[in-house]
């Protein structure tokens, strides 16, 4: 199977290695999750699925922890959102999952898309836009030649519900 993001720095391998322990740490802690198909993975960002209490199926998309530039290492303070991908189509911020998964050095962070859309929403400046994706805090980012539009959000400013694990 080919995939455009299999070779580019580790994106790939990065993203699968973190979504099978996001799996691993929602079973530990009694939930079922299930791999989603290669559509629900490239139409509506559901990496897998996880049965709630409640007893709906809610679809994951897991993301790895990120630098702020490339060849510096992992971070945990500052994660980036995606408001349009590549092609100028609604990023998975805007669209897709029910609940965002975040990886962090020793825990991983749950929160519902739709709550961290409204709160990327208010505190992020569309007026601002940087020149570099690690300058992208709170305002936007779009690379040279690509439709896509990303920003930054601080973990420690979350005034939303959310989840913590531990790893």
């Amino acid at each position: 199977m080919s995939n455009p993001y299999f070779g580019m720095h580790g994106c790939w391998e990065r993203g699968t290695r973190f979504e099978q322990i996001a799996r691993d740490i929602l079973e530990r802690e009694g939930y079922e999750t299930q791999k989603s198909t290669r559509e629900d993975d490239i139409y509506a960002h559901v990496d897998f699925w996880a049965i709630g209490k409640d007893g709906r199926a809610y679809g994951f998309d897991a993301k790895a922890r990120k630098s702020l530039a490339r060849g510096n290492p992992a971070q945990d303070e500052w994660t980036f959102v995606e408001w349009q991908n590549t092609e100028g189509f609604p990023g998975w911020l805007v669209q897709g999952c029910d609940i965002l998964c975040f990886e962090r050095l020793e825990d991983i962070i749950l929160v519902k898309r739709e709550a961290l859309l409204e709160f990327c929403k208010k505190r992020t400046d569309f007026n601002l836009h940087v020149d570099r994706a690690s300058n992208a805090e709170y305002c936007v980012y779009s690379r040279p030649n690509r439709r896509d539009l990303i920003s930054m959000f601080r973990f420690e400013d979350l005034d939303i519900p959310y989840r913590r694990f531990s790893k």
